[in-house]
């Protein structure tokens, strides 16, 4: 599943998502250079190409940490859900044989 964080006066990261729940994801980088600009309450939000297109999720950045950043869902928490849910679904279908 490919994402892209867009925060309020900074370039858009891609990246990728590790621990998801349902209000929010820990969210890494494809370059982790592109955090140095990132803090603490920045608000934006995070796109995700899914299936039947790009979905967009408004977030803030709830903790910065070495390896990536702890993004908190605003809103749209049970559509986020929804579609990790259907994307781990299409994952898993795509991978038998």
């Amino acid at each position: 599943m490919t994402l892209l964080l867009a925060l309020d006066g900074l370039q858009a990261i891609p990246g990728k998502s590790r621990d998801v729940s349902l209000s929010g994801v820990f969210f890494v980088p494809d370059a982790l250079r592109d955090l140095r600009l990132v803090r603490h309450g920045h608000r934006g939000s995070l796109t995700m190409s899914a299936g039947e297109g790009p979905l967009r999720f408004p977030c803030e950045v709830i903790r910065v940490a070495e390896g990536g950043l702890a993004l908190n869902l605003h809103d749209r928490q049970a559509a986020f859900g929804m579609a990790v849910t259907q994307e781990i679904f299409n994952s898993l279908k795509s991978r038998r044989p």
